[in-house]
């Protein structure tokens, strides 16, 4: 794992005390939420954040207590049981994993990172909302800063996986311009939010 810290309170990253750019909050301007009432964008997020959570949890050593999931998550988590089924064997080899980008200076963490069952690699990032195309960029992101740890990781796939109501959706992402972008925007996040001394 990389030496990047996480404030979970203020969800920043840092290394030696100094302030790194996340993946989410350098694309944060390409996702507009206010038309949704701040009281659904809550609910919504906390619902992620624990459907995350679940996932998280299932693959730990101590695993996960289905018991414990609300009737907001349960459905979502089934729809990730139903994914890994019909998957072909999808073992994570990470999960909640942070990431760092040594050479341009960003921190994130991706969601999950495996193998299917015929070798294929692939990077999923998990979705209960809905399906954006920055969610390309975001990918591919984390998949150039996981690379800097471990280099044959940029062969992997690019996914998306949407978790609904006892279904799923996984959904590819394959434009070579998403890393582009995402640079892109990480320079104009960059010029907007680093002092030059």
């Amino acid at each position: 794992m990389s030496d990047i810290v996480l404030d979970l309170d203020s969800h920043v990253y840092s290394a030696n005390g100094v302030k790194l750019p996340g993946v989410s909050e350098v694309l944060k301007p390409l996702v507009d939420f206010s038309h949704v009432p701040p009281a659904l964008l809550k609910f919504a997020c906390d619902r992620g954040t624990a459907v995350h959570r679940a996932v998280e949890l299932y693959h730990a050593p101590g695993g996960l207590d289905e018991t414990t999931l609300d009737d907001e998550v349960r459905p979502r988590f089934h729809a990730y049981l139903k994914f890994l089924e019909e998957s072909g064997g999808f073992v994570p080899t990470f999960s909640e994993y942070i990431v760092h980008h040594t050479g341009l200076g960003y921190a994130g963490k991706l969601d999950l990172f495996g193998a299917f069952g015929d070798g294929t690699t692939a990077l999923i990032d998990i979705k209960t909302g809905s399906i954006e195309a920055v969610a390309g960029y975001q990918l591919a992101a984390y998949l150039a800063a996981l690379a800097c740890e471990f280099p044959a990781a940029v062969m992997a796939r690019r996914y998306a996986l949407f978790l609904g109501v006892e279904q799923y959706n996984l959904v590819p992402f394959t434009s070579a311009r998403d890393w582009a972008m995402f640079q892109s925007h990480l320079v104009i996040w960059k010029s907007n939010n680093v002092q030059v001394a």
